[in-house]
């Protein structure tokens, strides 16, 4: 079978030296790839294709014969170069060096118990296939003497991955409440035989890929940007956004548009549920429609309960509202919310601060899919889709009708 690459079990991420390009990526690149001009990024800028798909370019594919370069269809070895390297207009190596740092998580017995614990190694790297070094850390559990090999008993992953994992299950506490071997339980019930990720968990789309090595896919930067390191400079952002977003309503306008609204007849109870469960561009338009509906997203309790349920992994728009010293006054925070969660909406060609919160929401995915298990809630993880298809086989050899959609696939348990 040859070497492997084993990832992080929370973002699915690599944890290789990444490879920057040297040099702009050149107009045959973008033109391969179907994009226009890349354009300086704003604070969540992404450069699009088209909206046909096609690229926005003056050249025309007959220029590359001419210009005595080969057909684009044609992949050549420098096409292979550039498309095997990060863009660097986007991110840097500074910026994905992070990903080179890896803990691991497994069980020992506890010296003065005799009990199994979970526990966390200190930092270390990643070599080839299963094998890594790492410090003892500071975990008094953690066995200086262990044989590690990754995905065999223990779980490897990045600290800042850790810590998005430890707020999904703990909520404030974060790590510090994490029950560790309830965590290494969770993540053996998710993975598989000679996995080198959770097999059980969906990490994203677009998202890594699940190869024999890590590759880079163009214009996928976002997924090995760190998810916390651009805090500070996403909430200046969206707060300098928020202090200029204001909206002012003519008051017989208001009373107009009041007397006309269905929703004013609506009991309080049920316009509440009805807001929470609507996504943020839903409740947008829906505001715009009603002023009544207007009127109850100008109240802060309304937006932390719903911020605490729709997007949590927005710890910039959590800080706003959590500052007592702001005020919704006039202010139009249902459009924020709105660009907020357009600009972070996980997407390839991204660029910009933004792409940190784009993989921390795409980490916190991923981590709410251990949490019914973790919990306890859940018994065991939902079949994969090849668990589908081999129950559907089964049923098939057995005259057996395949299950109704959306029906439950009984699956074996698997062991405590």
């Amino acid at each position: 079978m040859g070497s492997w690459d084993s990832y992080c079990a929370i973002c699915g991420g690599p944890f290789n030296t990444l490879t920057v390009a040297q040099k702009p990526r050149s107009e045959r690149f973008l033109r391969r790839h179907g994009l226009s001009q890349p354009q300086p990024s704003s604070s969540a800028q992404a450069n699009h294709p088209t909206e046909d798909g096609n690229a926005d370019t003056t050249a025309e594919t007959g220029d590359d014969e001419a210009a005595g370069e080969a057909p684009i269809g044609t992949i050549t070895q420098e096409d292979e170069r550039e498309d095997g390297s990060y863009d660097r207009d986007v991110v840097t190596s500074t910026e994905l060096a992070w990903v080179q740092d890896l803990h691991v998580l497994m069980t020992n017995e506890n010296e003065d118990t005799g009990e199994r614990v979970g526990c966390v190694s200190g930092v270390g790297e990643f070599y080839d296939n299963t094998q890594v070094s790492v410090d003892d850390g500071d975990d008094p559990n953690w066995d200086p003497t262990a044989e590690i090999v990754l995905y065999d008993g223990c779980f490897p992953f990045h600290w800042p991955c850790f810590e998005v994992l430890g707020t999904v299950l703990e909520g404030k506490t974060g790590i510090a409440g994490l029950n560790k071997l309830k965590l290494y339980n969770t993540m053996m019930r998710a993975s598989g035989i000679c996995c080198s990720r959770l097999d059980r968990l969906d990490y994203g789309d677009p998202g890594p890929y699940n190869e024999q090595w890590w590759e880079y896919q163009p214009g996928t930067e976002f997924l090995v940007v760190h998810p916390t390191i651009s805090l500070e400079k996403t909430t200046a952002l969206i707060r300098e956004r928020w202090m200029k977003s204001t909206q002012v309503v003519n008051p017989s306008d208001r009373v107009r548009r009041v007397s006309a609204d269905s929703f004013q007849k609506l009991p309080l109870e049920l316009l509440l549920k009805t807001c929470s469960m609507l996504t943020p561009q839903s409740l947008h338009q829906l505001a715009l429609a009603s002023p009544t509906v207007d009127a109850l997203l100008g109240d802060k309790p309304f937006w932390k309960q719903y911020l605490s349920v729709h997007m949590p992994w927005s710890y910039e728009l959590l800080s706003i509202i959590d500052d007592e010293s702001q005020t919704f006054q006039n202010a139009d925070f249902k459009s924020l919310v709105r660009w907020v969660d357009q600009e972070s909406t996980p997407r390839q060609w991204m660029r910009g601060p933004f792409m940190s919160i784009a993989n921390r929401r795409r980490i916190w995915h991923v981590c709410e899919q251990l949490k019914p298990v973790y919990s306890g809630r859940a018994a065991r993880f939902p079949p994969t889709e090849a668990e589908k298809r081999r129950m559907n086989l089964r049923r098939a050899q057995m005259g057996m009708p395949p299950p109704p959609p959306g029906g439950v696939f009984q699956m074996p348990a698997i062991g405590q």
